[in-house]
């Protein structure tokens, strides 16, 4: 992975002299928040990041062939056909504690390190019936399939120096910082199956998807010269995209005493609605030439393409223990504008390059995970599954505020393991387990700060670390079946 510092606009204007590096170490601030915010940025350019339905969640998705939880909205609609008693389920409420690291990304072997502590995407699920369909098997499903918001705020504090060139003596020096990112998206479902033979179903899920993508960056710098000279810059960039569409996915499913196989047909999203907005924000002042740029657009058109996908999973049932196995493909996307904003007159913005382009490489991911029987009660789970990202490039706020003209390219393959245990009581089956999801990758270190073009120094390599951590609890209650389904029997 190749990443450069993402430096304020404003360095045309104020170019750091070599001789100091406090006001250096502010700006250092935008490259730790590349990485702080990873998970708004990878949330979809990674597949399997997120997991619904609580043995599923442990098994790390590794179901579509023996998904046995109302998951199986999501893994396998088909699965509903030949589940015995499926209940109301509550996906795990789950917390995510992620660990950042960064080492030797500044020079001198200087390390960064930043956590996060947040909740996590759940499921909420049940099954139904119909009357004039009584082979027939339904269910409803709502999804919180992303739930990722960052917002990081930095002040560099008053700084003395001589920061400025032409400019002569010191400078009092203070500047600010904001980054947000914001990306929301729920599905609600309805889940159709039908069993063709005892051991054989087939079926599908249609969801509503409900999606929302923002991001904003504030950045504003202060400077007073010791003739009393003050100069102001702000700079503030901020997009929104709000689109209605539909999923779709068509499954089949088999058993036997010893092998249960799985099949799941990820169509892409079907957009029904859609709008977009940019704003756009640039005053400097104090100098010969001071700027005054604003910019407000609504409406714009919006898209939002996904890549067709299907997955293969398969179980084999050794004695009372059951090993889960899973391999997926998703294709690429050609490059498209996920905003268009080619009609807009950003012409005084000065050395920003508003890019919102996106594109995706095909993607194979596999995974295992084991079901150990322990006694009629308790159960234990270990998974693993692979999770390469399809990002070929991608639109997010550290792209928009880079005034190198280069993607801060964040793509990162992700590795997950699983750990858990799951009791099956008359009345309730309870799970709970940790997942670990971890990555690593180096990249050119930019430390070099001239006053002209900024460069990565050959030859230095820093270093990237995510350990993300979640921890889950979740129940299944048999119980509300039965009310659920005398509610909706009349339709």
């Amino acid at each position: 992975m190749r990443t450069k510092l993402l430096m304020p606009m404003f360095k045309n204007w104020f170019p750091l002299s070599k001789k100091r590096n406090k006001l250096k170490k502010a700006y250092l601030f935008l490259t730790v928040v590349v990485f702080s915010s990873h998970g708004v940025l990878l949330a979809q350019g990674n597949y399997r990041l997120e997991n619904f339905g609580n043995k599923s969640i442990l098994l790390n998705g590794n179901v579509t062939g023996t998904v046995s939880d109302l998951g199986l909205s999501y893994y396998n609609p088909a699965r509903l056909g030949l589940v015995d008693n499926p209940s109301f389920a509550i996906s795990a409420k789950a917390f995510e504690l992620s660990n950042i690291k960064l080492e030797n990304t500044f020079g001198n072997s200087e390390r960064v390190k930043n956590s996060n502590f947040n909740g996590i995407p759940t499921m909420v699920a049940g099954t139904f019936e119909i009357k004039n369909f009584p082979k027939d098997k339904f269910a409803y499903s709502f999804i919180s399939r992303y739930r990722n918001r960052y917002d990081i705020n930095y002040s560099s504090g008053l700084v003395n120096g001589d920061f400025i060139n032409g400019s002569d003596g010191n400078e009092d020096v203070l500047s600010r910082a904001n980054i947000n990112t914001d990306l929301r998206e729920e599905w609600i479902g309805l889940t159709w199956a039908k069993p063709i033979k005892r051991n054989f179903s087939v079926g599908a899920s249609l969801f509503l998807s409900i999606y929302n993508y923002s991001g904003s960056s504030n950045v504003n710098f202060a400077a007073k010269n010791e003739q009393d000279n003050v100069l102001l810059y702000d700079n503030t960039i901020g997009y929104e995209q709000k689109t209605y569409g539909l999923f779709l996915k068509l499954a089949a499913a088999w058993k036997s005493d010893d092998i249960e196989l799985g099949f799941n047909f990820n169509l892409p999203h079907l957009k029904l609605l859609g709008n977009g907005g940019f704003s756009g924000e640039e005053i400097l002042s104090g100098t010969n030439n001071d700027i005054f740029n604003l910019a407000e657009f609504g409406n714009l058109d919006s898209k939002r393409r996904t890549a067709l996908g299907a997955s293969l999973g398969a179980g084999f049932n050794l004695n009372k223990n059951k090993i889960h196995a899973n391999i997926e493909w998703y294709n690429g996307v050609e490059e498209y504008e996920r905003l268009d904003i080619s009609t807009l007159d950003l012409n005084a913005f000065t050395n920003q390059d508003f890019n919102f382009n996106e594109s995706l490489k095909p993607v194979v991911n596999f995974g295992v995970g084991a079901e150990i029987y322990l006694n009629d009660i308790w159960k234990a789970y270990s998974s693993f599954s692979t999770d390469y990202s399809a990002y070929k490039n991608q639109t997010t706020v550290f792209n928009l505020i880079s005034s190198i003209n280069e993607e801060a390219d964040t793509r990162t393959n992700y590795w997950h393991y699983g750990l858990g245990l799951s009791a099956n009581l008359s009345w309730a089956s309870f799970v709970s387990g940790a997942i670990l999801s971890t990555t690593s990758a180096e990249f050119a270190n930019p430390i070099d700060f001239p006053s002209g073009e900024l460069e990565a120094v050959e030859n230095e390599i820093s270093k990237l670390s995510l350990n993300r951590w979640r921890f889950i609890i979740g129940v299944e209650i048999p119980l509300f079946v039965e009310k659920i389904e005398k509610t909706l029997g009349g339709l």
